[in-house]
């Protein structure tokens, strides 16, 4: 048997050891195997069908930001940015569904301002904000998801300007989110960006108001 005191002197550093060699022989062949592949099936549907590609992840890019998954596209993004792309078709969809989360917040605190609900309206402003400026967390789990109809009328907004983003081949760098988003965007694409951004920052919160008039269910009911 060995000492207690041993296990503890010796169980860190070899477990060390042999995770950093599994890292290194296994987990890291093999995730470079994966992440290769996804971003040779990126680059293989922007090229040929951009529009579908962004309509895709301007979709589904907010609820994998509720599972997590959304990370993994950050190493995506920078084998984009280091093929002869010298640059990523990602981001700038990901920066404007960033904005469509904020905007369908701000919807929803002017449907709290009507209701007269102080706090929930002072929650809705606050993260709506924080959206506008690529943090979309506060207002996805703090109003858009509990709500749910901001969350629909974000992901269909991002879907549609996905879908032009990707069908005009905008590429960026990874860099900020959000409205500042447009310095991280190649020169040449700013106009459509901009138009884009534009579009992101009324849409959802229009639609937002106009679908509360007819949720009829628990949600509704959260704001009546």
């Amino acid at each position: 048997m060995v000492h207690d005191s041993i296990k503890m002197l010796v169980g860190g550093p070899i477990a060390l050891l042999v995770t950093g060699f599994l890292a290194f022989l296994v987990i890291g062949p093999i995730a470079l195997w994966i992440g290769t592949g996804i971003t040779d099936v990126v680059t293989f549907l922007f090229n040929r069908a951009g529009w579908l590609g962004g309509a895709i992840y301007g979709l589904f890019y907010a609820p994998l930001v509720i599972t997590g998954l959304h990370h993994m596209f950050l190493a995506v993004d920078f084998q984009l940015m280091g093929s002869s792309l010298k640059g990523t078709y990602l981001w700038p969809i990901l920066a404007i569904s960033n904005i469509c989360q904020g905007s369908a917040a701000f919807g929803a605190w002017f449907v709290y301002k009507r209701r007269k609900m102080a706090k929930e309206e002072g929650l809705a402003l606050t993260s709506g904000i924080s959206g506008l400026l690529g943090v979309t967390e506060p207002a996805m789990f703090g109003v858009n998801i509990p709500l749910k109809y901001p969350f629909v009328a974000a992901i269909l907004t991002s879907c549609v300007l996905g879908s032009i983003i990707g069908a005009s081949k905008v590429l960026g760098n990874v860099g900020v989110g959000g409205v500042p988003a447009i310095i991280s965007i190649q020169k040449e694409y700013w106009m459509v960006y901009a138009i884009c951004t534009i579009i992101a920052v009324i849409v959802p919160a229009v639609l937002t108001v106009i679908f509360s008039k007819f949720a009829k269910n628990k949600a509704k009911e959260m704001v009546d």
